[in-house]
């Protein structure tokens, strides 16, 4: 590139980054610079302006430049903004004439776009901008791809459609910036400060988010495509229309995330906190959902096939109607959980947290619940043809209108307050034996012996 494209680059970058600033710090930049006898005092007035890490990144064109020629054009741009935009400082030119009279043979270094009230795009690629203030800055459609802006300032920034692909915002302040359609695509966002942030639109494919804190953030219709989330906050987000594809959401925290119709089939969700989510029509096909908290979210109308549920916890989690083939529920909390019309056919419940769970009209044909406390749980209608029941605690539990058939009920305790079917009472009765804290434990052998005279 000749030394005439540098300075108009150089001259075009200077003018969109100053575009940049608050007003008034704006306005003392331009009467400074407009009025300046030289590049040092121009340079050093750009630096005073929070501009220093930029300068420096462009240190090596600005030494092989013709300084002077650089410092004119400057100068002259900066003149014409104080003509366009802002009041004009003392002595500055009032027509296009006396400015080059003022400042003769730079024009051609002059970008057209000179004017306030419409600010040039930046292009500061790859530029380092380590702990930047540049909060509250207007970085419309600014170039910033591959940027260094660690733990930069951007509280409140404008950076509609901004190109931050492949960017370092590690542990950068972006609280309520907004960044509709910016693109982050590869953006490395990790301990990133994203609070009430708006990303509508926001292409995030592939980029880093692990513990970014995204709450109350507004993330409708980003794309999140293989996003990796571990462990952030994304508590009250707002994910209409987002796509999840392939987002790995480890230990994130979605408490009352709305996420109903979302395919998050075979996604990573272990130990996620998914607390009063909406998943509601949600593919959770094959996902992986290991220790996540899933307490009081609504599950129904979601797809949990084959899903990995094992010690996850399903504390009043609604499960109406669901289909759970192949889903593992292994030490599963399901605690006051809505089961009611739920397929738990085969289902390895052993050991599993069933008090107060709602199972009327259940189908647990040959389901394995040896040892689950059902304290207190509704069974009413629910099928338990072939069920393991071994030594599980059925205290004050309903089991009216059951199907018993071939159920095994060896060491099963009860009380007083155990509803059976009217066809089982009276065996089970005969075939119980009272224990010290006056609840009833089945004998071992006594009730088949009962139920084969009968």
């Amino acid at each position: 590139m000749d030394e005439d494209a540098v300075i108009r680059q150089l001259v075009g970058d200077i003018l969109a980054l100053v575009h940049t600033l608050p007003r008034d710090e704006l306005e003392s930049t331009i009467e400074s610079i407009a009025a300046g006898p030289g590049l040092a005092v121009i340079l050093e007035n750009l630096k005073e302006s929070g501009l220093t890490r930029w300068l420096n990144s462009r240190a090596g064109s600005l030494e092989s430049l013709n300084c002077g020629l650089l410092a004119r054009a400057i100068q002259a741009a900066f003149a014409r903004i104080a003509k366009n935009g802002v009041p004009c400082p003392a002595g500055s030119p009032d027509d296009d004439e006396e400015l080059a009279h003022l400042v003769p043979n730079v024009s051609p270094y002059i970008p057209n776009t000179c004017d306030f009230r419409h600010p040039p795009s930046i292009n500061l690629a790859s530029a380092d901008l380590r702990r930047a203030h540049l909060a509250h800055r207007r970085l419309i459609s600014a170039g910033l791809s591959g940027a260094n802006l660690t733990r930069a300032d951007l509280v409140g920034a404008d950076l509609t459609r901004a190109n931050l692909s492949d960017a370092n915002l590690a542990g950068t302040n972006l609280i309520r910036a907004n960044l509709t359609r910016a693109d982050l695509v590869g953006a490395y966002l990790s301990d990133a400060y994203l609070a009430d942030a708006n990303m509508t639109g926001a292409n995030l494919t592939g980029a880093h988010l692990n513990r970014a804190d995204l709450t109350n953030a507004n993330l409708h219709e980003a794309d999140l495509t293989r996003v990796i989330l571990t462990g952030a906050n994304l508590a009250r987000a707002d994910l209409t229309g987002a796509n999840l594809t392939g987002a790995n959401l480890t230990r994130a925290n979605l408490t009352g995330a709305d996420l109903s119709g979302k395919d998050l089939s075979g996604m990573n969700l272990s130990g996620a906190n998914l607390t009063r989510a909406i998943l509601t029509g949600a593919d959770l096909s094959g996902t992986n959902l290991a220790r996540a908290n899933l307490t009081r979210a609504d599950l129904s109308g979601t797809n949990l096939a084959r899903a990995n549920l094992t010690r996850a916890y399903l504390t009043h989690a609604n499960l109406t109607g669901r289909d759970l083939t192949g889903a593992d529920l292994t030490h599963a909390i399901l605690t006051g959980a809505d089961l009611s019309g739920t397929n738990l056919t085969g289902k390895d419940l052993t050991r599993a947290d069933l008090v107060r769970a709602i199972l009327t009209g259940a189908d647990l044909t040959d389901a394995i619940l040896i040892v689950a406390n059902l304290f207190d749980a509704n069974l009413s209608g629910a099928n338990l043809t072939g069920a393991n029941l071994t030594s599980a605690n059925l205290t004050s539990a309903n089991l009216a209108s059951a199907n018993l058939a071939d159920v095994k009920l060896i060491r099963v305790m009860w009380n007083e307050r155990t509803r059976w079917p009217i066809s089982h009472d009276g065996q089970i009765r005969h075939a119980s034996d009272q224990l010290s804290d006056g609840r009833m434990q089945v004998r071992l052998g006594r009730l088949e012996d009962e139920l084969a005279e009968s």
